[in-house]
């Protein structure tokens, strides 16, 4: 028997080192679609019940007669399959009391099997603490039954029709000479040597089919708790050495020697804490500790909170990181060399307030002293900048505005990195088709939800619908010309450009139509997003992602598109067969940097033909 439990021991080890090997490389590779799950280690404890001829009709040693006790290796190969070995191992005692038919016996139990486990939570959207599960594996059993027939002192029990049990024969001479024995409980005689129905040395051995059903509940961390039963249809009828072969009252029938092994058990998961989603894989590649940690400018505030990136290592920041703007003139930290301008007051790039001698010194001129304020803001403007005359306050005014435009980009830097992190994960996929976007969006949703808490401005809520068409507002006649990429919304980085070619003089609009522009889209556009999912659009308006179908348009602009991106391939970076502008600038930047496949000359006939 010790060598029998040697070389189970030994094949679990075996099998336990190749789950072992295999978890290594799991944690870069997907392995299937839905989920897997780490190698477990699991004992557990119960009792058996048998199922043969002889019954068993005392429950006095239930839970001290019948214990046994089981090891588990195992490891999910999906959601919902799981392949598992277990050894279970007891001692099965069994008394049956009656006229004619007192049989008693106990059997040394081993039991390895290789199960395949199915368990239910493909059904749950999110893994639960209560999970049912169905096994049925192949088995090797292994038993050695015993009888008690001798009293402490050696003498044979007789069992009298009253009942009791006596030193000598009922029917005997000397029966009046009969005391009352008690048994011992030791079963010290073998029923194979017995050989009663000379069956000679019968096997000790047979294949079985377990059957098990029960519930997992997860009760924290690594570790999982099971309760379950599981029937063993054994293929052997000599357990309790009774069997078709018999005579008399041994006649038994052609049934098999079955048992119940029902128990309790404590499981722990190995390297890993459990069920892992495609939600939760989409962010392997992701140090979430370090992100939570790095601060890159070394200014006190990671970089998951600081909204000012590079900031000097002697800056003082406030709690974003930010320089520190002490009398709120938008003029921070050290570049401000008067930390106390009064509230409101007009203060040039040093952050002074404005007074006759700074403007004298600076240009006589006070629209270009004004224009030279706004470039804090637009670095781009300069004092070459044709611009119509207006009064200061209109040029503060407009100030306001756009830095008003620009904080709430700012604020939203979060919710860009979100959508723009689907987009990139849509675009490995390849997905294309507007239903499967809206079930990405919900699948990482949490992630979404995170933020949310960390930035209470954003919207409470990030619902997912599908639009029928993209006509989400229309556009006044007097603005449609800043609806650059035609889509139909103005965004604030279309606003802002509108404002930029006012402030550099090549716009057609006047002071009060670009107000009315601010106004119009601080109204009706505030917050909308576009995002490009690789083919198809999404559109963030009022905390509602709105997923567009795709739509071929045939205006004249679309047609160019289109034949263009036939012409010039490479441009066309997300494949959908149209060449936008923000792709024409891709290429710019490229070329710029010195990666971009078009020459010079192939990059300006790009552009004059786009710009026809």
């Amino acid at each position: 028997m010790l060598k029998k439990l040697q070389i189970i021991t030994l094949l679990l080890i075996a099998t336990f080192s190749g789950f072992a090997q295999e978890s290594k490389s799991v944690v870069t590779k997907d392995e299937s679609k839905d989920a897997y799950y780490k190698p477990r280690i699991g004992l557990g404890a119960g009792i058996f019940t048998f199922f043969g001829e002889v019954r068993d009709n005392s429950f006095s040693h239930l839970f001290t007669s019948s214990m046994a006790y089981e090891l588990n290796v195992g490891r999910n190969i999906s959601r919902s399959f799981a392949l598992e070995l277990r050894v279970v191992h007891g001692n099965m005692k069994v008394n049956q009391r009656g006229i004619g038919e007192n049989y008693n016996f106990s059997s040394n139990i081993w039991n390895g099997s290789a199960n395949i486990v199915y368990n239910f939570d493909n059904f749950y959207k999110k893994p639960k603490v209560i999970m049912p599960f169905l096994s049925v594996g192949l088995g090797y059993l292994s038993f050695d039954s015993k009888t008690d027939l001798l009293s402490s002192t050696g003498i044979p029990y007789h069992y009298w029709s009253d009942g009791t049990i006596r030193s000598i024969d009922e029917n005997s001479p000397q029966a009046e000479d009969a005391v009352i024995l008690q048994r011992d409980y030791d079963y010290e005689t073998d029923l194979r040597e017995q050989n009663l129905d000379s069956l000679g040395k019968y096997k000790l051995f047979s294949l079985s089919i377990p059957i098990s059903g029960g519930v997992n509940f997860r009760v924290g961390g690594r570790f999982t708790m099971r309760l379950g039963a599981t029937y063993y249809l054994n293929f052997s009828d000599m357990i309790d050495n009774i069997s078709d072969a018999g005579e008399g009252t041994r006649k038994g029938n052609s049934a098999k020697d079955n048992f119940l092994f029902t128990s309790l058990g404590l499981s722990y998961s190995l390297w890993g804490d459990g069920v892992k989603t495609q939600r939760d894989k989409y962010f392997d590649d992701i140090d979430f500790s370090d992100i939570d940690t790095e601060d890159s400018d070394g200014d006190g505030v990671p970089d998951f909170l600081d909204r000012c990136a590079n900031t000097p290592l002697d800056e003082g920041v406030d709690e974003n990181g930010c320089p520190l703007d002490a009398d709120v003139d938008y003029i921070a930290g050290k570049q401000d060399k008067e930390t106390t301008s009064a509230a409101g007051a007009l203060v040039n790039t040093d952050g002074i307030t404005y007074n006759d001698s700074i403007i004298a010194k600076e240009q006589e001129d006070s629209i270009a002293v004004l224009r030279k304020m706004i470039s804090t803001i637009y670095p781009s403007g300069t004092d070459s900048r044709k611009v119509s005359p207006f009064k200061p306050a209109d040029m503060e005014l407009l100030t306001q505005k756009v830095e008003l435009i620009q904080q709430d980009m700012q604020r939203n830097d979060d919710l860009d990195n979100f959508f723009e992190s689907v987009s990139e994960e849509a675009k490995r996929r390849n997905i294309s088709e507007p239903k499967e976007i809206e079930k990405l969006v919900k699948s990482v949703n949490s992630v979404y939800t995170e933020l949310v808490k960390e930035n209470p401005e954003l919207s409470k809520t990030l619902e997912v619908t599908q639009q029928s068409t993209p006509d989400y507002s229309t556009i006044p006649a007097q603005f449609l010309n800043s609806d650059a990429n035609e889509d139909g919304l103005l965004t604030a980085d279309e606003v802002l450009r509108v404002v930029e070619q006012f402030l550099d003089g090549s716009s057609s609009y006047t002071l009060q139509q670009v107000y009315e522009l601010i106004d119009y889209y601080d109204k009706n556009m505030k917050g909308v997003k576009v995002i490009d999912f690789g083919g198809t659009k999404g559109v963030y308006i009022n905390g509602k992602l709105n997923i567009l179908p795709k739509v071929t348009y045939d205006s004249p602009q679309a047609l160019k598109r289109r034949q263009l991106a036939k012409e010039f391939k490479t441009v066309d970076l997300n494949r959908d067969g149209e060449i936008t502008p923000d792709e024409v600038n891709s290429v710019i930047k490229l070329y710029q940097a010195g990666s971009s496949l078009y020459n010079s000359e192939m990059l300006n006939r790009l552009i004059d033909i786009y710009l026809e």
